[in-house]
């Protein structure tokens, strides 16, 4: 490979990945065995050499400097190269490969619910995956989804899924899985702030979500979308759940009247208490 094209690619893959708001916290310790597999062990320190990074330390998160006399501006039979040398890596790790299947037959509500998953996730918290989280900024980009090397992996790929609605409905008494449909659902109808279900994120929400997406499970749910969301079980879990939660939210709110009522009661007393305690004259009157 021509080493001008090379220092370019590598550093249009960066750029790619610190652009999305996922990859701004991307770790060197993560990125490294990407970057050598994609352009060898000597690419971090031409890179730094350039001044492109400061600094390719395991411990540090990846920060490319806004550099305007190196071009990352590669044709497009370049980015197909690269990027099917990209599948060729994370395709050994089922989360990613079971995500890649996710965004191409639905990128947006793909982006939606591991955006919601990895971002109120505990940074320190060691189930997560580091490797969905270096993907992920890359598969959902434009140049990679629209690419010949993305579209000609899903296809093949896509033809392997199964569906069986019946297979998921051991997951409707887990509270995880009523959670995930809920997101799905409510993506379906263009509805995307997930804020009110962000803020219930787990490891158990986590855990389910990844095995599912892991098994090809999000995947085949997402190809058969309509025929999973008027299933007459997945509704009633739905019902079922919101109901649960309605009765919590009220014996919620009733007891934070009875606490407010408590507060007021005690107040009342003590100025009682006050008023019973005054002196009966004035002292200055004699």
């Amino acid at each position: 490979m021509d080493e001008k094209l090379r220092i370019s690619k590598a550093i249009y893959l960066l750029y790619l990945i610190q652009r999305n708001r996922i990859g701004i916290n991307v770790k060197w310790a993560v990125l490294k065995p990407l970057m050598s597999f994609l352009f060898g062990e000597n690419i971090f320190n031409e890179l730094k050499d350039n001044l492109v990074i400061s600094t390719f330390n395991e411990d540090a998160t990846l920060e490319v400097i806004n550099i305007n006399d190196l071009s990352y501006d590669i044709d497009q039979q370049a980015k197909e190269d690269l990027f099917q040398s990209v599948i060729s890596y994370f395709a050994k790790f089922d989360e990613v490969s079971g995500i890649m299947h996710v965004v191409y037959l639905y990128r947006k509500l793909a982006t939606m619910i591991v955006e919601t998953i990895i971002l109120n996730m505990n940074i320190n918290c060691k189930s997560c995956n580091p490797e969905l989280k270096l993907a992920m900024p890359i598969i959902v980009s434009d140049d990679f989804y629209y690419s010949k090397a993305f579209a000609d992996y899903s296809k093949n790929e896509i033809k392997k899924l199964k569906f069986d609605i019946n297979s998921f409905t051991e997951y409707l008494n887990q509270k995880w899985f009523i959670k995930l449909i809920i997101m799905v659902k409510d993506g379906e109808y263009g509805n995307y702030s997930y804020s009110k279900t962000s803020e219930n994120i787990d490891p158990e929400f986590y855990n389910g979500v990844i095995f599912l997406i892991k098994n090809d499970g999000l995947a085949s749910i997402v190809m058969h979308l309509d025929e999973f969301l008027s299933n007459k079980k997945i509704n009633n879990a739905i019902t079922k759940y919101n109901y649960k939660n309605l009765r919590k939210e009220k014996i919620r709110r009733f007891y934070d009247w009875l606490s407010i009522a408590n507060d007021i009661a005690v107040g009342m007393e003590f100025l009682v208490g006050s008023f019973l305690f005054l002196p009966n004259h004035n002292e200055l009157d004699g």
